[in-house]
């Protein structure tokens, strides 16, 4: 299980980047099209899928950038690449990064498999995505083996962790949905260990899967049908596109929710627990001073989290007519009055 207690300060994040920057000083390998040449400035690509003027997390990467000393224009160029929430815009923004010659790709879960689809070659980092071996990705998390590495959002125990917050908070729950992505192969491992920690905590577990929103209807009338009386969502952008319309479905059908994603908590969830994604941003940076240096991708090891955030909503709690333990209020990152 994830420890309960949070970080007690911002030093500690810190720290672990530190730790995470020693923790990729492997031998260096060096890249016959990408090795950087003396007096060369390297380009970072980065692409991602939201308007980089609102995504704090693009803020976060390019700060952990600074504190390694990389000064953009001075010993670095960075080409932004911003869909600005219209994904069909990333797969010409991809291949236009490959054509600059970039010598690393930095990205995320949403926009990844689009940049791993233009090139083979550029090394791309991943600063957030959940299972890279599932997806094809990578061969294990020690040894990637392709040009893709980075940082995963999953961890030993997550969805253990996540079942006994929400059984915490309503000790009756008896019988869990989990809501994943038709056809998804991490969240089809993701329903087995939910499958394996359940009966500890007394819980029973249907597996609800979607093709995309307009099944959503259906997915909650299955729930009412199965005796459902608690939802776990998975982390998929799917859902947290479609966030509004599952917290609404969620608060009418009396179901306490729990999300990987703050914004779904913001949105009206009952609860968000899941890896802090701010901290894995800023340590996508010492991924990329590696690899400038020389470091082969398919020999970085894909780190997994290791900071988790709580958020409650008090709202939707108030709606659902459940009270929080004092104990979990006093571990939660954030609580929504």
């Amino acid at each position: 299980m994830i420890p309960d207690e949070k970080p007690k300060d911002a030093r500690k994040t810190i720290h672990r980047v530190a730790v995470l920057a020693l923790a990729l000083a492997v031998p260096s390998y060096p890249l016959a099209t990408h090795a950087q040449g003396a007096g060369k400035i390297p380009k970072i690509g980065f692409l991602h899928s939201a308007n980089l003027a609102n995504a704090v997390s693009a803020r976060e990467f390019f700060h952990g950038l600074r504190e390694l000393g990389y000064v953009e224009g001075r010993n670095i160029t960075i080409l932004r690449r911003s869909a600005r929430g219209d994904r069909r815009r990333l797969a010409e923004m991809a291949a236009e990064l490959v054509r600059e010659k970039v010598d690393v790709i930095v990205t995320h879960g949403g926009a990844a498999p689009t940049a791993i689809e233009a090139t083979s070659t550029v090394p791309i980092v991943v600063s957030v995505a959940g299972d890279y071996v599932a997806r094809g990705w990578a061969e294990s998390l020690g040894r990637p083996g392709g040009n893709v590495t980075g940082l995963s959002t999953q961890a030993a125990g997550l969805m253990g962790k996540q079942l006994q917050l929400l059984k915490e908070t309503v000790p009756g729950l008896t019988r869990v949905a989990i809501l994943a992505v038709a056809g998804h192969r991490g969240h089809a491992e993701q329903i087995g260990r939910a499958t394996e920690a359940a009966p500890v905590l007394g819980l029973g577990i249907v597996a609800i899967r979607v093709e995309g929103p307009a099944d959503l209807p259906a997915a909650f009338h299955r729930m009412k049908g199965e005796g459902v009386d608690g939802m776990v969502v998975l982390r998929h952008g799917t859902f947290v596109h479609a966030r509004d319309r599952i917290t609404t479905l969620a608060r009418a059908a009396g179901l306490p929710s729990l999300f990987g994603h703050v914004v779904e908590a913001e949105a009206g969830g009952l609860m968000a627990y899941g890896a802090d994604t701010q901290a894995l941003f800023r340590g996508a940076a010492a991924y990329v001073d590696r690899i400038l240096k020389g470091a082969d991708p398919a020999e970085l090891p894909i780190s997994q989290a290791t900071k988790f955030n709580l958020t409650v909503n008090l709202r939707t709690a108030k709606a659902l007519d459940i009270t929080f333990p004092r104990s979990l209020l006093l571990r939660a990152d954030r609580v929504i009055e």
